[in-house]
């Protein structure tokens, strides 16, 4: 007969690892398999982070079913190093779903200093004293604290807390950079362009990394096996949302906020005058009517210009007050007005798509934020 103890054990921390492989693996063969998918970078950066969560998955399992004994061990070094290895990754799609390009090999040799340092401390703990035994309690673990390896295990501890940290903190920076950078760049929102998601994902990664460390230094089997599924239920949503969302910047097609940073070295060689720009720019949006275009960005308009996106962006700063998005939509609720007037027989939806918008709500969205009032309410009124 199982104790009780020994049933958890099997079906629930063993066969909670199945889950989280099992959905890792299927990502992986989808991205590999879609065309699309393998040439998309912010696509290729999920192959990375899955691939290598997959790996790490399956070692740590084979490690806690064949080389220890439940209660599993305390303040473990290959759980929290494993982390720290895993979470650039993470933080890798991140940058590329926000900036269109990888870190770059400075910010990589930043990332991986630490693991790299923590493996040389910890295998020279174990050559100058062989392998200390898995630690199950904390009596045993203060008793070995004249080991060096033990304090590698700490300082995993410490780094794996860390780098949580840092992750979060820096995903929520390229967050709030990347909706500065949209309405800078693009007419519209859409939710395939939108990281709203990603707020989401931040906090289920941020609450499986500190159940995570927690158990790894309690003895508490429920919180690894919640802890399993949890960190299946935070790849499944990171990987669907990951593969939902449109990356809309590459390297040849870069934010504004990063054109304008010294680390592009921008010069501004292609200025025009304000006033040939303000009549080259009214030129295209009142006999070429650019608003009607759905997918019309501030690139397009800028090579229609032969300006430059950064000159560009301070023209209409300060020459409209505006951001790209608000100019361009500002106009489209202006052209719409009059549509509502004069054509009756137009459906609110006709006129949104005729005005260059892609979605009815979003067409409502903006009327209203422009006008006070619904769409629909104003063609009544109007009479």
């Amino acid at each position: 007969m199982f104790s009780e103890l020994n049933l958890l054990q099997l079906f629930g921390v063993h066969v909670s690892y199945i889950v989280p492989i099992i959905c890792s693996l299927l990502f992986v063969i989808f991205i590999l398999v879609i065309p699309e998918w393998r040439q998309d970078k912010s696509k290729r950066a999920l192959l990375i982070f899955l691939s290598v969560w997959c790996f790490g998955i399956i070692a740590l399992a084979t490690w806690e079913l064949f080389c220890v004994e439940p209660p599993y061990p305390i303040i473990d070094f290959y759980s929290y190093w494993f982390g720290i290895t895993v979470f650039p990754l993470f933080y890798n799609y991140i940058h590329c779903a926000c900036l269109g390009r990888f870190l770059s090999p400075k910010a990589w040799l930043q990332w991986y200093t630490i693991p790299i340092l923590l493996i040389l401390m910890y295998l020279i703990g174990v050559v100058s004293r062989g392998e200390l035994p898995p630690v199950y309690t904390w009596i045993g673990f203060l008793n070995q604290l004249s080991a060096l390896e033990i304090w590698a295990r700490l300082f995993a501890l410490v780094f794996y807390l860390v780098y949580t940290v840092l992750i979060v903190l820096l995903s929520l920076k390229l967050y709030r950079r990347y909706k500065k950078d949209i309405v800078e760049d693009f007419s519209y929102d859409q939710e395939d362009i939108s990281l709203n998601w990603l707020l989401y994902v931040l906090a289920l990664f941020f609450v499986f990394a500190i159940l995570s460390a927690i158990s790894f230094v309690l003895e508490a089997l429920v919180i690894k096996v919640t802890l399993n599924y949890l960190g299946t239920i935070l790849v499944s949503t990171f990987v669907l949302f990951g593969l939902r969302h449109k990356t809309l910047y590459s390297d040849s097609f870069s934010p504004l906020s990063a054109l304008i940073s010294d680390e592009y070295h921008f010069k501004d060689e292609s200025k025009k005058d304000s006033y040939s720009l303000d009549t080259n720019f009214r030129l295209l949006m009142d006999c070429k009517k650019i608003w009607k275009s759905a997918d019309l960005s501030a690139d397009d308009v800028v090579r229609l210009l032969g300006t430059n996106r950064t000159y560009f962006s301070r023209f209409l700063q300060e020459t409209y007050h505006a951001n790209f998005r608000t100019l361009i939509n500002e106009r489209r609720i202006i052209e719409a007005q009059d549509l509502l007037r004069s054509c009756k027989t137009l459906s609110i939806s006709e006129v949104a798509l005729d005005m260059g918008f892609s979605s009815i709500s979003s067409f409502n969205l903006w009327f209203k934020k422009i006008t006070g009032i619904s769409p629909t309410v104003y063609r009544n009124t109007s009479d």
